[in-house]
């Protein structure tokens, strides 16, 4: 547990959604140049497997210098950017992934976000092979409550938009944080001691499947304030371990909700659009959705995960990372073997009742929604 910082963070970092009229507030636009050069660099590539495209094979003049500054902007500005512009029309997904690919080269490594190994994911609605609603959440159409993820930089890339519904709702974490510090300075002590979190089948197999530490929602280095809040992995977690959160565990959780989604700007999708931000610095959730009845035409997210150089890399805990990889850095260690036991869009060896939990609390708000009402 670090110091409880008892000032008011100020800086860019710290931005409410009210400061932004629109999302061209923290857009860049491509420009005709920019996006020939993108297209000039995914020729070069063409006959490369995306994950071994490197940072020396992307450059550009006419990136270069834009992609710098959005990656400064990232790790020491507002921590949010909307890249526009992408021509995803005129080419496949498989090179949308790659023009994403390689632009998230200008911002780091790319880390794999899960088990399987997998550094460039889609986050669409697929079912099980029987049929029944996939069990993780990116792969539902469901309402994802504010969350955080395994990287340093997060970029989510539109390919196609759904029927209706399925925004991205962003907070800043500084911004949160001030906001208790104001108004709830007592709920402090338990964000920043934190939970236990559920692993979600993710961990490896010799480690255990509830992080053996708590993982804190605040940390404070040096005035730099992050964060990691994932309610069905704390839920999942407590309900392993046998123990029951406190009244006021429970309020502190709901509190970090209320405001986030207070404070939150909402990004409503168009083709062709990457948000990136500073995970670490920002929550994320997601609207539920309606697809289109064409599958070919159905809501397609992609999802990067890049650890960021070490220069730019925000100062926090290792117990931030609540699922172990060998050396503590960003991203999920893959696990031999692994793909080819189970679904992708399926949670490893997970009893009925904890899958239960962790799918339920994905839709935190409409349950403190549902609360509300009935008192």
């Amino acid at each position: 547990m670090t110091e409880i910082y008892k000032e008011q963070v100020v800086g860019k970092m710290a931005w409410r959604g009210s400061d932004f009229k629109s999302k061209s507030d923290i857009a860049i636009n491509l420009s005709a140049k920019q996006v020939s050069a993108l297209e000039e660099v995914l020729q070069r590539v063409a006959g490369i497997p995306i994950e071994n495209i490197t940072r020396e094979q992307c450059g550009h003049p006419e990136l270069d210098a834009t992609l710098s500054a959005t990656l400064d902007e990232l790790m020491n500005g507002r921590g949010l950017v909307l890249v526009r512009g992408l021509p995803v029309d005129r080419h496949t997904v498989e090179e949308s992934e790659k023009m994403f690919w390689i632009i998230g080269t200008h911002f780091g490594v790319a880390v794999s976000q899960n088990s399987f190994g997998m550094k460039m994911s889609r986050v669409q609605e697929e079912r099980m092979a029987d049929g029944s609603p996939a069990t993780r959440g990116t792969k539902s159409r469901h309402e994802l409550a504010m969350h955080s993820d395994e990287c340093d930089v997060l970029g989510l890339m539109c390919v196609r938009p759904a029927a209706s519904g399925g925004e991205t709702q962003i907070v800043s974490v500084p911004s949160i944080h001030n906001e208790i510090l104001r108004t709830r300075p007592d709920l402090l002590p338990i964000l920043y001691k934190g939970f236990p979190h559920h692993r979600r089948g993710e961990q490896p197999d010799d480690q255990p499947v509830v992080s053996p530490y708590d993982v804190p929602v605040f940390t404070n280095v040096n005035g730099v304030i992050s964060g990691v809040i994932v309610y069905g992995s704390i839920m999942a977690g407590l309900h392993v371990l046998g123990r029951t959160p406190t009244p006021l565990e429970i309020e502190a959780m709901d509190y970090v909700q209320e405001l986030a989604i207070k404070l939150q700007f909402e990004i409503k999708w168009d083709a062709g659009e990457i948000m990136f931000c500073n995970n670490f610095a920002m929550f994320h959730a997601r609207s539920d959705f309606i697809n289109h009845d064409n599958p070919e035409k159905g809501r397609c997210i992609l999802r990067h995960w890049i650890e960021a150089p070490v220069a730019y890399r925000r100062p926090f805990p290792k117990e931030l990372h609540f699922v172990h990889n060998k050396d503590w850095g960003c991203g999920i260690d893959a696990v031999p073997g692994r793909d080819r036991k189970m679904a992708r869009n399926e949670y490893l060896e997970m009893p009925p009742e904890v899958a239960k939990i962790i799918q339920e609390q994905q839709q935190r708000r409409k349950l403190a929604a549902a609360a509300r009402a009935a008192q």
